[in-house]
């Protein structure tokens, strides 16, 4: 089985380095490939990679000439995976997660073979010991995504009261308690997820290609939902999330923090409700 790992950088490379080795170490028995996609960092991290890992074939770097964002940015290693390399599984993870079970590659497949899922997220384990999968929070009717929408234009129009002191997080939640019951059709964190030979075979992208930042994984379970396609979350397999990093660096601030997630994350919503109104109509 081929296993392609893709990795989207921007600019922190010592969190991208860590996660590569994560990955070599855990997958070294198993035949893998990771493509490391640079979003544009343009801060010389890139090079700092590519001469840290010049020796390890296993290693492929891409360079994008602009920062296309995190959804055409991981399509991008997405279809070098899929129509060069020819992967069996495709796991595209942040470069703040690493992965640490040794036999991780063994676990997707076992998985696939009991349950032939399409996309599989495993157990997201954050930095304070929170477990981000299955999502608790997911955009699953057009309803709730107007008041979703609504709800980030007040949030904007309300920035110039921001209080800086306050740290703001664009989700707010004590983790999965469910976390250690497996389940299907359930929506996934975008954090790390497994796509499988089944899905790489019927889909030329892993995201819709549209946005720029945030919504993914409420469009990914849309879409999800409309195909009939399985998505599993599995206890079994683990990975560890040391968020934001790569928001911390464009985002030096937390005021600058919380406007970029919310125009982002609006322009992504409106985004979706327009897929959502054509699907309406066709």
């Amino acid at each position: 089985m081929k296993y392609c790992f893709i990795i989207l950088h921007y600019k922190v490379a010592e969190v991208t380095s860590e996660s590569i080795k994560c990955i070599c170490k855990s997958s070294e028995n198993y035949d893998y490939n990771i493509i490391v996609v640079d979003n544009a960092s343009c801060n010389g991290s890139l090079e700092i990679l590519e001469k840290e890992f010049e020796t390890n074939t296993k290693i492929n770097f891409v360079k994008l000439e602009r920062n296309i964002g995190f959804a055409k940015g991981n399509n991008a290693g997405y279809l070098l995976a899929k129509n060069e390399f020819k992967a069996d599984y495709i796991i595209i993870l942040n470069n703040d997660v690493f992965i640490s079970q040794i036999d991780f590659c063994e676990k997707i497949n076992n998985l696939y073979e009991e349950v032939e899922f399409d996309i599989l997220g495993p157990d997201i384990i954050t930095r304070d010991n929170l477990h981000q999968n299955p999502l608790q929070e997911c955009i699953k009717s057009y309803n709730e995504l107007k008041k979703a929408i609504l709800i980030t234009r007040v949030k904007l129009l309300l920035m110039p009261f921001y209080n800086v002191k306050k740290r703001y997080n664009k989700r707010i939640y004590t983790g999965n308690p469910k976390y250690k019951i497996s389940e299907v059709n359930v929506p996934l964190h975008g954090a790390c997820l497994i796509f499988s030979k089944k899905y790489i075979e019927n889909h030329e992208f892993a995201f819709y290609p549209e946005t720029f930042l945030y919504a993914e994984e409420d469009i990914l379970f849309y879409l999800a939902q409309k195909e009939k396609l399985r998505l599993l979350y599995s206890s079994e397999i683990e990975a560890f999330h040391n968020e934001d990093m790569a928001t911390n660096e464009i985002c030096k601030t937390e005021k600058d923090k919380r406007y970029f997630q919310l125009n982002n994350s609006l322009k992504s919503l409106l985004i979706f409700k327009e897929l959502m109104k054509k699907d309406k109509k066709a």
